[in-house]
């Protein structure tokens, strides 16, 4: 019989696991040290540093798009470029100074219901959906899938400028060139009503017309902070 060789050999095999971990181990403990040494180090040598919070990105020469034509790129060019530097001083840094500005903004582009009525040909009223403030806006006259299917319009202006009457009058265009019924949602603005509130008011908009509709009948757009609430909303 080879017990005792067989019992050798288990303890060989024994011993070899055990080596195998404590060499492990012995490893993972050395690398450790490691990273406890050089970060030990990083600090040493980056706790009087005063680095501000934040990164500079340098600016960068934007051409315009080839596919533009002539006339529009002699356009863009005669604007010109921004002035970086005055911006950020133009900018407010108070809650109230932001809301004066979205006030002062409003008070001097009013628009009434009346007017996008006739101005357009269409017919504007102010309603809710899903407790969120809209105009629904009918062309007088509808297209063929007018009563079928809805255009869902969002106003640009920054999350700050737009609301009320003054939003809709894009969308008032929009109804009386396709001939479809357009809502456009009122959604809430900056500084009384920061990030997600205005994304939350156009999906919860979305939601309450694709159960009327279905979501094969809605189409959704907008211009500026519009269009980035459209993306928003369909992603």
């Amino acid at each position: 019989m080879n017990v005792p060789n067989e019992q050798h050999s288990v303890l060989q095999g024994q011993t070899v696991a055990s080596n195998a971990r404590a060499m492990a181990f012995v490893r993972r403990a050395l690398l450790l040290v490691v990273i406890c040494i050089i970060g030990f180090n990083v600090h040493a040598h980056t706790a009087d540093v005063k680095a501000p919070l934040s990164w500079v990105v340098a600016e960068k020469e934007l051409t315009f798009s080839s596919h533009l034509s002539d006339p529009v790129r002699m356009a863009m060019a005669a604007v010109g470029g921004p002035n970086v530097q005055k911006k950020k001083t133009e900018f407010p840094t108070t809650y109230d100074a932001w809301q004066a500005i979205a006030d002062k903004h409003s008070a001097a582009n009013q628009v009434t219901l009346a007017f996008l009525n006739a101005k357009f040909g269409v017919r504007v009223q102010r309603k809710e959906i899903a407790g969120v403030g809209v105009h629904d806006i009918s062309p007088i006259e509808p297209a063929n899938d007018g009563h079928s299917h809805v255009f869902i319009h969002l106003h640009g202006g920054g999350y700050l400028f737009g609301g009320g009457a003054m939003g809709a009058a894009e969308g008032a265009a929009i109804a009386a060139v396709t001939g479809l019924r357009v809502i456009s949602v009122d959604y809430a603005l900056l500084p009384q009503s920061p990030f997600p509130a205005a994304l939350n008011d156009v999906v919860a908009v979305y939601r309450a017309l694709a159960e009327q509709f279905g979501p094969a009948s809605i189409a959704m757009g907008g211009s500026s902070a519009g269009g980035h609430l459209a993306l928003s909303t369909c992603h």
